[in-house]
């Protein structure tokens, strides 16, 4: 169960190593709650959730600790921003699920990583 989680969250990483992108592959721009001029930065990987009766292509898998205490979420998709929501967040698992307006190609998740956010509680 957690390797399935750290195998997805490592396809992240290894994305945003890669000299070119998928365009799964998307980054992340936080805002400060206090100082809302200053971004953080991370990455996501857009992921396919309608095994969970989630339709449709605005869900992305990240890291918690990426989003973790932010005033805004966003998500560039062809050099433009969207904002993005927490849709569900596991601080033990450092994952966490985002959504989004904008669409996005989702990859397909395997049996054992949707096994695995099952029994984290993401339903």
């Amino acid at each position: 169960m957690k390797k399935s989680l750290l195998l997805a969250l490592l396809v992240v990483a290894n994305s945003m190593l890669a000299a070119q992108f998928d365009e799964s592959v998307l980054r992340v721009k936080i805002s400060e709650p206090d100082e809302p001029q200053l971004a953080g930065w991370g990455s996501a990987v857009a992921i396919d959730l309608s095994e969970f009766g989630l339709n449709g292509d605005h869900y992305l898998l990240s890291a918690a600790h990426v989003v973790r205490g932010s005033a805004r979420i966003q998500v560039e998709l062809n050099e433009k921003w969207s904002d993005a929501e927490v849709l569900f967040e596991d601080e033990d698992y450092d994952i966490c699920i985002l959504k989004t307006a904008a669409h996005v190609k989702p990859l397909a998740l395997d049996s054992d990583i949707s096994k695995s956010l099952t029994s984290i509680g993401f339903k």
